[in-house]
């Protein structure tokens, strides 16, 4: 038997110190700490409770001069009793179905104005006067007992007044006085002057609603 001894010899093909895990490339890629990613800001939005964004407070205003219109007053001297109305129609109706009554609407006094219950005059006071328009309400008067009477409820349309002095800008005071010649019913500031009504006023002299200059 011969042993026959063979020298190692380099191979072509392998580079000398390399194994198949050294030829091989790595994949995984090492981070670069010189390089900046322009990444994008974001901001929290806080929203509230409610999901609605904060609204900054709007201040009240008056009405303006295209929502007010007078509230007038006639009389009818032989049965010494007063209407109110705010238009030439609730006039017409009145004296059509009442005993009459006078000056014409064009000429009759006003006790002051009231917003018109017309052109959407509450939405228009909602928008003008958002934090008391609350306190705002509409004006009937009722014919009960032979005289007219106001009410916040029904009855023939007058307008919009407010319930408190002051509110959107309504400052003129209208009391309710009693007569002592008939069962008439009176609104004004004050009738301490004229003796059919000195001395009678009612709802313990305080102003039943406001109107505006």
């Amino acid at each position: 038997n011969t042993t026959i001894c063979v020298r190692p010899v380099d191979s072509d093909f392998e580079p000398k110190g390399t194994s198949d895990a050294s030829t091989k490339k790595s994949t995984t890629k090492k981070p670069n700490n010189n390089k900046t990613t322009n990444k994008k800001k974001t901001t929290a939005i806080v929203k509230k409770p409610n999901g609605k964004q904060p609204v900054k407070d709007k201040k009240d205003t008056n009405p303006t001069n295209d929502i007010l219109i007078p509230l007038k007053y006639f009389y009818n001297w032989w049965h010494i009793r007063h209407a109110f109305c705010s238009n030439a129609a609730c006039m017409q109706y009145i004296n059509k179905n009442d005993v009459g009554f006078s000056p014409t609407f064009a000429r009759a006094s006003s006790l002051g104005r009231v917003v018109t219950h017309y052109s959407n005059g509450m939405k228009r006071m909602k928008e003008l006067c958002p934090n008391s328009y609350n306190e705002l309400t509409m004006l009937y008067f009722q014919k009960t007992g032979g005289r007219y009477v106001y009410s916040f409820k029904s009855g023939l349309v007058a307008g919009i007044v407010a319930k408190k002095k002051g509110v959107c800008g309504a400052h003129i005071p209208i009391k309710e006085y009693a007569c002592r010649m008939s069962k008439d019913l009176m609104y004004a500031g004050n009738l301490e002057w004229n003796t059919f009504y000195k001395g009678l006023v009612r709802n313990g002299g305080k102003p039943v609603f406001y109107l505006w200059k």
